[in-house]
């Protein structure tokens, strides 16, 4: 993680972005959460957001990104999923599913992940997430409304990653 005494400006303009947005009035959590951003070195094109507000944006994304726009609109995106808990409520799906699991097959190993195998098999786990994509999609539409960026700033980074890379197309896409 780039430090912010080592990139002042840099995280400036981050968490300005992310405090305009986080001035919509459908953010429930704005308040609740110590909202932070950060800023990983590496070439990775993503950003993800933890449980409780904390934000983590790749250099490998803001390079690829074409303007202002995209980055407000996956910053939204990421606010979105930390705001609507997805991260913890998928723990808990997960803790969920495990306990049950571990139940059904009488805690043998071969069994569970033979049914883990199945469940991932048939898109159970994988339908929560694009779920998740989709409502932080919708949420960072309606943040962006309230701020002088584009609300389609997200749909155009997701356009450009499908254009670069067809072939690597992440399945919630």
């Amino acid at each position: 993680i780039l430090s912010k005494e080592d990139f002042p400006v840099s995280y400036g303009f981050l968490e300005s972005m992310m405090n305009d947005i986080l001035t919509s009035d459908d953010i429930s959590y704005q308040e609740e959460f110590d909202w932070e951003i950060n800023i990983i070195d590496d070439e990775t094109r993503n950003a993800f957001a933890t449980p409780g507000g904390q934000i983590y944006v790749y250099t490998g994304l803001i390079f690829f990104l074409d303007n202002e726009d995209q980055l407000a609109g996956v910053i939204g995106h990421e606010i979105a999923h930390a705001d609507q808990r997805h991260g913890s409520k998928q723990m808990q799906r997960s803790y969920t599913i495990s306990a049950l699991l571990n139940i059904v097959s009488g805690g043998e190993t071969t069994q569970l992940k033979e049914i883990v195998k199945e469940l991932a098999g048939t898109g159970a786990l994988l339908k929560f997430s694009r779920d998740a994509e989709a409502e932080a999609d919708d949420f960072s539409v309606k943040y962006l409304e309230e701020t002088d960026y584009a609300c389609n700033g997200a749909a155009a980074f997701f356009q450009k990653i499908l254009n670069v890379q067809p072939e690597q197309q992440p399945e919630f896409l």
